[in-house]
């Protein structure tokens, strides 16, 4: 509690001017004056009794409060600034933007991009997955042709290793892909962020081949078997091709294995080059002589549809070209082709044709370049009263 004492005011002063009655009066204090009044308490915390009196201090802001209220505010904002840099840096190093960056890499055709996002799960032959690999699928637009890539979901195996379902559209074909994508524990960023990879599976490619094929290349690049069933490739559109042969030309076939095994047929049907040489093998050294015999002496024939027929001269001819509309058919023997086809002929004796209808056969063998035939025909075998006289 605190006093205010007043001053003693001494003994009391006689007033010069009369009061009412003209009696001196003396002028004192009044007895409450000098009794001691007590003053409200202070209102705030650590003022001095001493120091108070009757006019009340201003309120003065704490200085150490504002300084913590600033560090805290400080410390806040940096909270902030690291919660928002790892949400990005966990976003741009995830199991989610690996799968989309390689499908943006892979429609780009960056090949550096694909492979710096993937790892090419290898099939049997180590040739179709490597970074050359890359670059030749990469040459078919189909492969390029990829776009609304979506991640749909995302399941985690264990802390290294997460499923990332993905839908897209590939080679102008929606797609839906589950894919596993692994940490990366090569590439580290920020001492705590790892980037990830995605594994691409390998596709199996079956081959349908005729016999004695042509080299099989996938891509340009050639297999390792001469005569392969299957190919395993990275999963993708790829051109698989069959070189020529001595019984094939080259032909291709786009495959389709980005979702489900792919399937490349090849005909065997015998090509232009072989099928020329085969026209040109059979020998005909006999055709188109006429025959004489000797003074005295003939010949005798009996002769399908006209019985016995006599004569001293003969002359053999094929009607057309025996060898269109032939059939080849490649065998398993190396180099073997058969051969099968129709001709027309006749025999003219005596200056008299007399025409007949049959067919031919042929073994064919590849040697130096060409054709060498065993041939057995039926050129003769039936009368023939079609009057065209050709095949």
């Amino acid at each position: 509690m605190v006093r205010a004492e007043l001053e003693d005011p001494g003994p009391a002063v006689a007033s010069s001017e009369a009061g009412s009655a003209g009696a001196e009066s003396v002028a004192e204090l009044p007895p409450s004056a000098r009794e001691s009044r007590e003053l409200p308490a202070p209102d705030f915390l650590g003022a001095s009794e001493s120091a108070f009196d009757r006019t009340q201090k201003r309120r003065r802001p704490n200085r150490w409060l504002l300084i913590a209220l600033g560090v805290l505010m400080a410390l806040l904002a940096v909270d902030g600034a690291g919660i928002a840099a790892n949400t990005a840096l966990s976003s741009l190093y995830s199991p989610q933007r690996a799968v989309a960056d390689y499908f943006a890499a892979q429609s780009r055709g960056s090949v550096s991009g694909m492979m710096s996002n993937a790892t090419f799960l290898q099939g049997s032959d180590p040739a179709f997955f490597s970074s050359s690999a890359v670059t030749a699928m990469m040459a078919l637009p189909q492969n390029r042709d990829v776009k609304d890539i979506r991640i749909i979901s995302t399941h985690s195996t264990d802390y290294s290793t997460e499923t990332v379902n993905v839908s897209m559209m590939w080679g102008g074909t929606p797609r839906r892909q589950a894919y596993t994508v692994r940490k990366d524990n090569s590439r580290v960023h920020e001492l705590i962020y790892h980037s990830w990879r995605v594994d691409i599976p390998f596709a199996t490619v079956q081959l349908a081949l005729p016999n004695q094929p042509g080299p099989i290349a996938v891509d340009n690049i050639n297999t390792a078997s001469p005569d392969p069933d299957t190919v395993q490739v990275i999963q993708g559109y790829h051109e698989v091709t069959m070189s020529a042969s001595f019984a094939y030309d080259t032909s291709s076939r786009l495959v389709d294995a980005v979702g489900y095994p792919g399937m490349a047929s090849f005909k065997s049907t015998v090509g232009s080059i072989a099928t020329y040489h085969a026209s040109k093998s059979g020998d005909d050294s006999c055709l188109d002589h006429t025959y004489s015999a000797r003074s005295g002496y003939y010949w005798t024939w009996e002769l399908p549809g006209y019985g016995h027929v006599e004569g001293t001269t003969y002359r053999y001819a094929l009607a057309g070209d025996p060898t269109v509309g032939m059939i080849l058919t490649v065998t398993t023997q190396p180099g073997i082709v058969d051969a099968i086809g129709t001709c027309a002929s006749t025999l003219t004796i005596n200056g008299r044709a007399y025409k007949f209808r049959g067919g031919w056969t042929a073994k064919l063998t590849w040697s130096s370049g060409d054709f060498t035939a065993e041939l057995s025909d039926y050129c003769f075998d039936t009368r023939d009263d079609s009057g065209t006289g050709t095949v």
